[in-house]
């Protein structure tokens, strides 16, 4: 219920519930999901076509001024994909909003996107 399928990913679009960024992390684990992880140019239209009222997280994190852009999986950020500079302020998410990627605090409370593979319902 409540997921939506798109190429071998089902997403979860939290809606009426805001949380901070590890709020939300937390909410997808208990889906037996993750934030998302934007792989492609065509998962990313796909995505901005999906949220456009509301912030919503997604699993991009720069913890520190020292670190670098990261998915909740580990993988680095693909800078094909996003065109951004590390912050210099550290413990920043990332939000979509309006086909737009901003860095806020993770403390900030917005909706969010969960994912899993469409096998794993």
């Amino acid at each position: 219920m409540n997921w939506l399928q798109h190429k071998g990913k089902c997403y979860y679009f939290s809606n009426n519930t805001k949380r901070s960024w590890s709020g939300s992390r937390e909410d997808c684990a208990e889906r037996d999901s993750q934030l998302l992880v934007i792989q492609d140019q065509e998962e990313k239209d796909f995505i901005n076509s999906q949220t456009q009222r509301g912030h919503h997280w997604i699993g991009l994190r720069i913890p520190s001024p020292a670190s670098s852009w990261t998915w909740v999986d580990g993988s680095p950020l693909n800078r094909k994909l996003f065109s951004m500079s590390s912050s210099t302020a550290g413990d920043q998410c990332m939000a979509v909003y309006m086909h737009s990627f901003d860095p806020d605090s993770c403390s900030n409370v917005y909706n969010w996107i969960c994912q899993k593979e469409a096998g794993n319902m």
